[in-house]
């Protein structure tokens, strides 16, 4: 059965409706095309704007199919047609009904479900995949998004990768093709890959993290009354970047905090132990893509 999420955004009918289980509800869709794929039964998920993000509010299902009508040029489309002799757009308002079904309350942020989507590839601007009024969904992220699953694993490996700097991200790869002899991830689990990342983390991010807070410490007990502590940084010549130590080790002050108060690793283990068939469940839909590292940012 195909499937389409559907962006309020985009379709003011949608975005200023009421919706609750059971309303049917009329919206339209304006395109250039004469005809679009979305057929009466077809499956829906609802999108509208949350703050940054984009929540998965309601499924639902198109109920009707009504007419097609030609939309009429606007006065100053018309203008420019007869300015400059330009070929004016023609576009279609493509009528339909849908009857909402659930209220999607369980992981229903497109940035909870990133790296558990099929149809997404940006991690860093999960909704350019929706920036538009309809697009179609593959039954497995229908499925994921209705049921609010979790691809725990890719999850945790994709937020920890793409929180580090580039650089560090690069030196991550390079470090992971020669560990494991290739350069492409698609054969090598995510587990071992997060182990790794693990590893990785702790020896070359987290160890100068520990650096730089006794140090700082340091120069605060040590320079307090000579140097102005707080504007004492480092300054690299070869790219003319500054970076300030004091606010530095504060955010590494707080990292450690947060390391102290979750253990990502056992609460992983606790995620997979008890979501075992759904964990199964993405391997096997995940299983020819490589590890989710966007190295554009």
């Amino acid at each position: 059965m195909q499937a389409f999420a559907l962006n309020s955004t985009y379709i003011p009918e949608l975005l200023n409706s009421d919706f609750r289980e059971g309303k049917s509800t009329n919206f339209s869709i304006s395109s250039k095309e004469k005809s679009l794929d979305i057929r009466k039964n077809n499956l829906l998920v609802l999108l509208k704007p949350d703050n940054k993000d984009l929540k998965f509010s309601y499924n639902g299902r198109i109920t009707n199919v009504g007419e097609i009508t030609r939309i009429p040029p606007t006065t100053d489309e018309v203008k420019r047609h007869n300015k400059t002799q330009t070929p004016l757009t023609i576009k279609y308002k493509h009528n339909f009904t849908l009857i909402a079904g659930n209220l999607l309350q369980e992981n229903n942020l497109l940035s909870e479900l990133k790296y558990s989507l099929t149809a997404v590839d940006n991690y860093n601007k999960p909704e350019v995949h929706f920036y538009s009024q309809y697009r179609k969904l593959i039954k497995n992220d229908y499925d994921t998004i209705v049921n609010g699953w979790v691809y725990a694993t890719r999850t945790a490996f994709g937020n920890l990768v793409n929180a580090i700097p580039r650089k560090n991200k690069l030196e991550f790869m390079l470090q992971a093709m020669d560990k494991f002899d290739t350069i492409d991830f698609r054969s090598i689990s995510l587990l071992e890959g997060l182990d790794f990342l693990y590893d990785y983390i702790n020896t070359r991010i987290l160890s100068r993290g520990k650096l730089l807070v006794e140090t700082n410490k340091m120069i605060h007990n040590k320079l307090n009354d000579i140097l102005p502590v707080d504007e004492i940084g480092f300054f690299d010549p070869s790219n003319g970047e500054s970076n300030n130590l004091n606010i530095q080790a504060l955010i590494f002050e707080e990292l450690f905090k947060m390391e102290k108060q979750v253990d990502l690793r056992l609460a992983l283990d606790d995620a997979i132990e008890k979501n075992p068939d759904i964990q199964k469940h993405f391997i096997k839909i995940f299983e020819k893509q490589t590890w989710p590292i966007d190295l554009k940012q």
